[in-house]
């Protein structure tokens, strides 16, 4: 099931960045303003943080912004990123990195049955809300 960023917000929104070290990665976390709320270096911190969330954050699970790691298009994406995720997306050794990561996640949020919805292409402003895709998708119906 696919769903647009306006439908998934005002949630629980995470992004990758690096602090200085791209090859130190952190989830960051956004608060309902978009801003800085908190960061973690471990998904299952992050999940921890995510559980003592309002339940009103939690109700659509965890959604990933930014991340390059499940486009449908990267060509048609490369003209929505920033420099820097256009970096990451050019070098090889940091999306192994950001692959691993999402990986990592994905794993911790299903032990936990937690929903985690990615990005499918880069627009994640409100006006073009962009298209996400559940890794997990704990609440479909086989």
């Amino acid at each position: 099931m696919k769903r647009s960023l306006e439908e998934l917000l005002p949630g629980f929104a995470v992004t990758v960045m690096s602090k200085g070290n791209p090859t130190s990665r952190i989830w960051f976390v956004l608060n309902p303003a978009g801003t800085h709320e908190a960061d973690f270096r471990k998904s299952e911190e992050l999940i921890e943080h995510f559980h003592k969330s309002p339940p009103e954050r939690k109700e659509m699970g965890i959604v990933l912004l930014g991340s390059i790691t499940h486009l449908e298009d990267p060509e048609a994406a490369k003209e929505d990123m920033t420099d820097h995720i256009r970096g990451v997306f050019s070098d090889p050794a940091a999306l192994e990195m950001e692959r691993s990561r999402v990986a990592e996640l994905t794993d911790a949020c299903r032990k936990k049955s937690i929903d985690l919805w990615i990005n499918t292409d880069m627009k994640t402003d409100m006006k073009s809300a962009g298209t996400f895709v559940n890794l997990n998708d704990v609440n479909a119906v086989d």
